[in-house]
C-alpha cells in the first residue's frame, strides 16, 4: 500500500492532479511552493522504516528524525516564507531544529505505548522498557530543550 501511495503521489505532483482529495491538495501545495521533492520522498522513506524496525541506533535514528519530521518543518518553511528563497534559507537550521524537537517530545511521551503496542522504542541505547531510565529520558530532555 504504501509502495502505492508513493506512486500516487508521484504521479499527482507530476501530473497537478489526483482523484485522492488530499493528495490533490497535496500536489497543489508542493507545486505552487515549489516544495523540494526529495523532502518527500525522505518523508515516505522514515515512514516506511516504521513498517521494519523496532528500534534504532545513533546514525539511523537521526535519519528517520530529519525524514519524520525536520522535513515536515522545511516543508512548511517553503509555504511560510511564500517561494522567498532567501527567507527560506535563513530559517532552514530553525526549521530543522523545531521539527527535531516536536519529534523528539512525542517520542517521551509515547514510549510506552510505542513498546507495549508496537514493540518499538526511539531512544538511541535503548532497546527495551528496562533499559529505560532517568538518564536516558534526560539526555533527550536535553537535546529537546537546546532545539526549541
Amino acid at each position: 500500500m504504501l509502495m502505492q501511495f508513493r506512486s500516487d503521489t508521484e504521479y499527482a505532483i507530476r501530473e497537478g492532479i489526483s482523484v485522492n482529495p488530499v493528495l490533490n491538495a497535496f500536489q497543489k501545495t508542493v507545486n505552487e511552493y515549489r516544495i523540494d521533492k526529495k523532502y518527500i520522498t525522505d518523508f515516505l522513506n522514515s515512514m516506511e522504516l516504521d513498517l521494519y524496525n523496532n528500534y534504532y541506533e545513533k546514525d539511523h535514528y537521526d535519519d528517520y528524525v530529519y525524514g519524520s519530521a525536520e522535513v515536515v518543518g522545511l516543508m512548511c518553511l517553503k509555504v511560510f516564507c511564500g517561494n522567498d528563497n532567501e527567507l527560506f534559507d535563513k530559517l532552514v537550521p530553525s526549521a530543522r531544529a523545531l521539527g527535531s524537537a516536536f519529534q523528539k517530545v512525542n517520542f517521551l511521551r509515547d514510549i510506552k505505548c510505542d513498546l507495549a503496542e508496537r514493540g518499538r522504542i526511539y531512544l538511541p541505547g535503548v532497546s527495551s522498557m528496562t533499559l529505560i531510565d532517568d538518564e536516558n529520558k534526560r539526555k533527550l530532555e536535553i537535546e529537546i530543550q537546546k532545539e526549541f
